[in-house]
């Protein structure tokens, strides 16, 4: 297996391409919600800014939990 790339969620995109500009990384792209840092050409990381996002403004711990069944005739069930 070779990984060619990450997806980061972080609270500032900003301050961690600076971080990873600091350790090496070139930063290939840039905007306020959305980073991409390299590496190299076979690396990069995507950083994606979370901070003005209402979907990630609840705890995830209050989510409601489902209960789903893998197969008709399994009978084991998981929660999510």
């Amino acid at each position: 297996m070779h990984v060619t790339s990450l997806l980061l969620w972080v609270q500032e995109n900003r301050l961690s391409e600076k971080f990873y500009k600091k350790i090496g990384f070139e930063v290939v792209r840039a905007d306020d919600e959305h980073s991409v840092v390299a590496l190299s050409p076979d690396f990069a990381i995507d950083l994606v800014s979370m901070r003005d996002e209402a979907q990630f403004a609840g705890d995830a711990q209050k989510t409601a939990k489902r209960r789903i069944s893998l197969h008709p005739t399994a009978s084991a069930h998981y929660w999510w």
